[in-house]
């Protein structure tokens, strides 16, 4: 906003003097069915009038102070919970406190007081809803929500993406476990429809050379069970992206993907999750033979962590 000053001088001629300035202002118990397990706009000050004997000084209006950077409080919203189900907030941290209000599985709005509290294994934060309600929710279905211009334009995520392809491809385990999420390590899933294998930040350390046999689900058309080390039956269709020429598209699979008789979508548990696919399309002479593995990030306390891995490819 731009506002005009006029300064009257009394003396033998009226002279008009325009001053313009501007000021800038600037988890959690999805409870689904079961209990988990300023602008600031400053005036200028109006010069004293000058005697009518006195000589006519002309003085700039004064340099407002710098104002400090508004803090914006984060939103967050809800994560991980299955279509149909919803996340119950409580009247106190745990699922022995009676259910005061629900979540949708995209509700968003959803702020944080800053109290938080653990019970057993699980993190609890007292939370707004969008409706007012003031309760207790479980932080591993919370997610900070972040606007999806900022995100695919955030240097932090491109920096991430890249450590993120160097740590696979150097099988350094120390490093990624520093980029996947302090709060709920990382979630891989072989296709959007089969289960989630969750690991922490400290087992990502060694997720290269531990021989842990994990049921990754069931291929598509066989039914065959896929199970093995995360080195077997995961690092391999890695590999096959990321040591090849891949593109990245961000909150697109439409063009981060290839042709495929079955879906092609984002989980509906992560809607409030951005990601990056990372795409390697199929030889000419094999138009099926493509790949994708999109890689979902969480931001905790402004700073974007890896949080989930999915994989697509053709499927009948």
């Amino acid at each position: 906003m731009k506002k005009l000053q006029f300064i009257p001088i009394v003396g033998v001629f009226l002279l008009a003097v325009l001053a313009c300035s501007l000021v800038t202002g600037s988890p959690v118990d999805p409870e689904i069915s079961v209990d988990q397990p300023s602008i600031s706009l400053d005036t200028a000050t109006l010069p004293p009038t000058a005697e009518p004997d006195e000589p006519t000084v002309f003085s700039p209006s004064p340099t407002p102070e710098p104002q400090a950077p508004s803090v914006m409080t984060p939103e967050f919203g809800v994560v991980r919970v299955s279509e149909g189900d919803v996340l119950n907030v409580r009247s106190g941290p745990g699922v022995d406190n009676d259910v005061i209000d629900t979540l949708d599985p995209h509700a968003t709005g959803i702020t944080m007081t800053g109290d938080h509290q653990k019970v057993g294994s699980s993190m609890w934060v007292e939370i707004e809803t969008p409706t007012g309600t003031l309760g207790w929710a479980n932080a591993h279905f919370l997610t900070e929500v972040v606007n999806t211009n900022v995100f695919c334009n955030d240097p932090q995520v491109t920096a991430l993406i890249d450590k993120f392809v160097s740590s696979i491809q150097t099988r350094d385990g120390e490093i990624l476990g520093k980029l996947v999420s302090p709060i709920d390590g990382l979630t891989i899933r072989v296709s959007w429809w089969n289960p989630e294998v969750n690991f922490s930040a400290k087992e990502i350390n060694g997720i290269f050379d531990d021989p842990t046999v994990y049921d990754w689900g069931v291929q598509d058309g066989s039914g065959f069970a896929i199970q093995g080390p995360f080195g077997n039956e995961i690092l391999p269709w890695m590999d096959d992206i990321l040591k090849a020429d891949f593109s990245q598209h961000c909150n697109d699979l439409e063009n981060g993907s290839g042709p495929s008789a079955g879906y092609i979508i984002w989980p509906f548990e992560y809607q409030n999750i951005n990601y990056f696919a990372l795409y390697r399309s199929a030889p000419a002479d094999q138009e099926f033979d493509w790949r994708t593995w999109a890689i979902g990030i969480t931001y905790h306390k402004g700073q974007p962590y890896i949080a989930f891995m999915v994989q697509y490819h053709w499927e009948i």
